[in-house]
């Protein structure tokens, strides 16, 4: 992106729009926008701002106003292609579509600016393993009926698992063992934190169909594949166990719900939470994961890992 779009950009994230700015609603859920629908259509040379609204109402998301104002912003722009005869595009929006952006990515020979080592994908019918140890990853399917979707299994080492069929993500695991067959759609995620200059573990469990961007409403939440609403009754549990702030029960990004040490059947199994144990643990959310984990030291652990073979 040139300066000029880029100042632009700011630009329209500053405007007012209904008591707040633009990037004030984008960030509470509020808006919604596409890039290639809204942004890459606004900036197209010669184009009206009656015509560009005319052309995206009916796949935007956006009132009709952020639409005028974005072609306010960046309609002078006049967009411009560069036709590219060696270049790839890796697609990620979503959990499910990570494994085949990652193949694709060493199939095309690519690796971030920092990486050291391309790792080695180690793929079996319907498993993927990229920098595990191997010899002590046991990971076997709950029935014996093959499954059209990947198990991505990353950065992991003393594992015993049993899954269903269907996609699951597992990364970052050390010395996961559980028998309760793990859910179709669910992903195990383990963290080493910096919390309080103490170094400590953690291992989050998702869906991919949950909402991670913040919801309108309570009831619109998902975590591990179900309401949250009834998520928490079936553990007695209430939002004020989650959030500190009674608004903030749409935002599952800030949910404090992984604790270390937690026995990981509870979150997919009723009958396997323990309440008690649940309130006495410090808990942290996903985006205390985020903000205490390291991108540099799992980079680090991913070069060891590769280096030993």
């Amino acid at each position: 992106m040139s300066l000029d779009w880029c100042i632009a950009f700011f630009r329209l994230a500053a405007s007012s729009f209904n008591g707040s700015t633009v990037l004030e609603a984008v960030e509470a859920s509020k808006l919604y926008f596409d890039f290639y629908v809204e942004v890459v259509m606004a900036s197209l040379p010669g184009q009206t701002k009656e015509a560009f609204c005319k052309y995206v109402a009916g796949q935007s998301k956006l009132p009709p106003r952020v639409l005028e104002l974005m072609h306010d912003c960046l309609g002078s722009l006049e967009l411009r292609g560069a036709l590219l005869s060696d270049c790839a595009f890796l697609h990620f929006g979503t959990l499910q579509e990570f494994p085949a952006a990652s193949l694709d990515a060493k199939r095309c020979g690519l690796q971030p600016f920092y990486g050291r080592t391309v790792a080695d994908a180690r793929a079996g019918p319907g498993l993927v393993m990229v920098n595990c140890q191997a010899s002590s990853v046991k990971i076997r399917r709950a029935t014996d009926d093959p499954s059209p979707d990947v198990l991505w299994v990353e950065m992991c080492s003393d594992v015993d698992l049993v899954v269903s069929s269907g996609f699951h993500l597992l990364v970052g695991l050390q010395g996961v063992h559980v028998d309760k067959p793990l859910p179709a759609g669910l992903c195990l995620d383990g963290r080493q934190l910096e919390d309080s200059s103490e170094r400590t573990y953690v291992v989050a469990v998702y869906s991919a169909s949950d909402t991670f961007k913040r919801t309108s409403t309570p009831e619109e939440v998902v975590f591990c594949g179900a309401q949250l609403q009834s998520w928490l009754a079936e553990r007695e549990l209430q939002p004020s166990d989650l959030w500190d702030a009674s608004e903030a029960g749409c935002d599952l990004w800030t949910a404090r719900l992984f604790a270390p040490g937690a026995a990981l059947p509870g979150y997919w199994d009723a009958s396997s939470f323990s309440r008690s144990d649940f309130l006495a643990s410090r808990r942290y959310s996903l985006e205390d994961l985020n903000r205490l984990d390291s991108a540099l030291r799992r980079d680090l652990q991913r070069s060891r890992r590769s280096a030993d073979g």
